[in-house]
């Protein structure tokens, strides 16, 4: 997260001129972060569900087709 923001401030250094640059703002880091926190999250959130199904099938008499 804090990567994103050193890496533009080393490109704010650089003497070659970017033209995005100049148009990513502060809202656009938070956006970048929580997209990040979403990919992190992602796969973590699928096998919990993946698990709570496993479960109601055996708990639940859910079919095996049911899905």
């Amino acid at each position: 997260m804090e990567a994103v923001g050193k890496y533009y401030a080393q490109k704010a250094r650089i003497e070659i001129n970017d033209e995005y640059l100049e148009r990513i703002g502060e809202k656009d880091l938070i956006m970048m972060r929580k997209a990040f926190g979403y990919v992190v999250i992602a796969p973590f959130a699928s096998v919990a569900m993946m698990y709570a199904f496993r479960l109601a099938t055996q708990d639940y008499s859910v079919t095996s087709n049911f899905a």
